[in-house]
């Protein structure tokens, strides 16, 4: 969350007229919170950076920026739809998938579901 400016601020539950799941869970449920690294945020300029088309799209984008629909920079990241883009041909793709979808208290069904 190291990229982001945010503020929590709490609600009463007669005030918070749209509560989500995780207000409900039960208090002795357990949670993983999953922050991504300082490191990763540069392993993913540095897998930007890598392919040649990549490369001129952040280019194009931060010299022009809004001329390609969906896609905006944010420091030195490209991001489509407010997603970091990560490059088909990245190592880091199939990490970040096992990370998150097989995380031990995890209630999904992992990569294979993916």
């Amino acid at each position: 969350m190291l990229g982001y400016d945010f503020t929590i601020e709490y609600k009463k539950g007669l005030e918070n007229t749209v509560v989500d799941s995780l207000s409900h869970l039960g208090e002795h449920m357990m949670m993983t919170l999953s922050v991504l690294s300082t490191n990763l945020w540069d392993r993913i300029e540095q897998d930007q950076n890598v392919e040649d088309n990549m490369r001129l799209l952040k280019a194009s984008i931060t010299q022009n920026p809004g001329s390609i629909p969906n896609y905006t920079m944010r420091g030195r990241l490209l991001y489509r739809k407010g997603r970091f883009v990560i490059p088909k041909q990245s190592t880091l793709r199939d990490e970040l998938i096992k990370h998150f979808h097989e995380a031990a208290s995890s209630d999904n069904e992992g990569v294979t579901k993916t």
